[in-house]
Formats: C-alpha cells, sequence, structure tokens
C-alpha cells in the first residue's frame, strides 16, 4: 500500500470492446479509501462485482488532507483480425493525512461504456 509521498498512483488496465467501438465512456460507480492498513494488504479482496471485503487494522485518528481518484480513457485500438477492440484506462488514485506520511488504500470501482457505429 502507498503512502502520501509515493504522490498519485497510476494504474493503466486494458480491456475489451466490442467491434466498431469510437470511444468508450467511464462510469465510476463507488470509491472506497482510508488510511492505515487493512488485511489483505493488496485489496485482492474485491470480487468480480466490485464489492470490497476486508478487515479495517488501524483506528487511529488521521485528519484527511486531500483525497482524489480518476478513471479516464487514454486510447482506442482499431478492431484486430477477431473484431475486438481494446480499451486503455488511465485509472489515478491519491489520498493524504494533514502531514503527508500515513498509508492509505483506495479501491474504485467503474464500469466503461463502449459506443460505436455498425456501418
Amino acid at each position: 500500500m502507498p503512502d502520501a509521498r509515493d504522490g498519485v498512483v497510476n494504474e493503466v488496465v486494458v480491456i475489451s470492446c466490442p467491434a466498431f467501438t469510437e470511444t468508450a465512456v467511464p462510469i465510476v460507480q463507488s470509491v472506497a479509501r482510508g488510511f492505515g492498513g487493512i488485511t489483505p494488504d493488496d485489496l485482492s479482496a474485491v470480487d468480480a462485482n466490485g464489492s470490497l471485503s476486508f478487515t479495517y487494522s488501524d483506528t487511529s485518528q488521521r485528519p484527511l488532507g486531500i483525497s482524489s481518484a480518476s478513471v479516464a480513457v487514454s486510447d482506442v485500438d482499431a478492431p484486430d483480425s477477431a473484431g475486438e477492440q481494446r480499451v486503455t484506462l488511465q485509472v489515478g488514485h491519491f489520498l493524504s493525512d494533514e502531514n503527508f506520511d500515513d498509508r492509505w488504500f483506495q479501491v474504485v470501482t467503474y464500469t466503461v461504456l463502449c459506443l460505436g457505429n455498425q456501418e
């Protein structure tokens, strides 16, 4: 898990969209964030439905400094020989307490709407 000194944590996520996709629109469904530790440490407890199950292991008081979450499309590939298209997403996370020294976690669940026109 990062701490605030790490700055923004960016993930690259590649998904498949149907053929003829011209644009993709990410829609954020939920954001869960907190300071301190959780078990499991890698957030592997997120299931296929985006539900998060974990044990919070740090109850110290930490005043919130700043937080952000973003999901953006960075690329829509041309169709491959099978007619599928790959869409690349950039998922950004940041959370800080008031003095930037504590570990944090954040989970963003989202849906991607693939839009296009079959000619």
